[in-house]
């Protein structure tokens, strides 16, 4: 019992940052025995909330107090019970990837900072809650993608879902928007074109088209020459691989893929035009393309299955609720519509927190590793030893 307790708590120490005295005192949750801080369950109150599984009033508060304490319990289960089932597996995350999740996490907190402190969610805490998504997606590829497993995805299936939905092609985007000056956009420095704008881009994009094909040149040469002649100088040609029902709508991908070679086409998606002027065969570097998108591919064939298997494999996980802490830290919530949470966080300097996809890293910051991290060689809660 003595060397569970002590497993247990290195492995709250290196999740939490290091919880203090008064945290421990005030856990909101157990999961099998571990404690839940105020930090992390406050985190999976506004992740319900923001990702619209907790619905709520026309008040901005809870439609149900109690589907979403039972939400954000669930959340929490499968939050220790993921690290414990990698730790029951012998793997933790690599080096790399306890950077990246250090960068990401940097990242998030210094674009979403000032909204986390309004509800009392702290920079460690970000990083713990990160940390916890890069065990989710490595608990997902050592399920399906692991040559060991069982439930492995054969390469034929995933390569038979990649060439049926992804294309790669050599390509001019552009935008039906217009920069504006002065900062005076509504998004990004941009507007909406009007008719008139639109349907002289059209007659210009036409022309481009006419004059690519009867050059019979090289489709990049013909597209900066001729976006030069037509004014057309942001445009600049560039390899593409587009996912079917992810970058364009299934319709426009059927007529993406009908593009005959030897000629420009012009293809209209929505809120671009889209000129292809070379198709690209992927069979011949499948290291360029087949490896890169395996994963993406694996999720979509997988992805509902594995939410499924979860439930499944850690329905047995319990979370027993401080309920004098939890009704406490929920009565004292400033429950606000998203949009007004959105506000107050631009007038610090920020924007309104958007769920942000788990492989994007894009900012750097240096990672402390603790000693409970080398020690349990993983950042992430679990049962260890239970």
């Amino acid at each position: 019992m003595t060397i569970l307790l002590a497993a247990i708590c290195l492995l709250l120490v290196s999740l939490d940052g290091g919880m203090t005295a008064r945290q421990r005192s005030g856990y909101l949750l157990q999961v099998e025995g571990v404690p839940i801080s105020r930090e992390i369950y406050s985190y999976f109150v506004s992740e319900a909330i923001s990702d619209g599984t907790a619905a709520l009033d026309e008040n901005g508060r809870p439609a149900s107090m109690p589907a979403l304490r039972e939400e954000v319990a669930r959340r929490c289960a499968e939050y220790v019970a993921i690290g414990s089932e990698l730790h029951r597996r012998g793997q933790t995350l690599s080096s790399q990837r306890k950077a990246e999740v250090a960068e990401r996490s940097a990242f998030v907190w210094r674009t979403f900072g000032a909204y986390y402190r309004s509800i009392g969610v702290d920079k460690p805490a970000i990083n713990a809650i990160w940390r916890g998504r890069a065990a989710r997606e490595q608990l997902f590829y050592a399920i399906y993608d692991d040559e060991e497993s069982t439930r492995r995805v054969p390469d034929e299936a995933a390569q038979a879902y990649f060439y049926a939905n992804f294309a790669a092609v050599e390509a001019l985007r552009v935008h039906l928007t217009v920069s504006l000056d002065g900062g005076e956009a509504r998004d990004g420095g941009e507007r909406p074109m009007t008719i008139a704008e639109r349907t002289a881009l059209r007659h210009q994009l036409d022309a481009f088209v006419q004059a690519a094909n009867e050059e019979d040149a090289v489709f990049a040469l013909v597209a900066a020459e001729e976006a030069h002649a037509l004014a057309l100088d942001y445009m600049t040609p560039m390899e593409m691989v587009l996912q079917k029902g992810a970058d364009m709508p299934d319709e426009a991908f059927d007529k993406l893929r009908e593009w005959k070679p030897g000629t420009v086409s012009l293809l209209l998606v929505e809120d671009s035009y889209y000129m292809i002027g070379a198709g690209i065969n992927m069979r011949e570097e499948p290291g360029m393309y087949y490896e890169m998108y395996r994963g993406d591919c694996l999720r979509k064939l997988r992805g509902v299955e594995y939410e499924s298997l979860l439930k499944e494999m850690f329905g047995h996980y319990r979370a027993d609720e401080n309920v004098t802490e939890v009704e406490r830290l929920l009565n004292g919530w400033k429950w606000r519509p998203i949009e007004e949470a959105g506000n107050r966080n631009r007038e610090a300097g920020t924007t309104v927190p958007q769920p942000p996809e788990t492989t994007a890293e894009t900012t750097t910051e240096a990672e402390t590793t603790t000693e409970a991290e080398r020690t349990t060689g993983e950042g992430e809660m679990t049962t260890a030893g239970r």
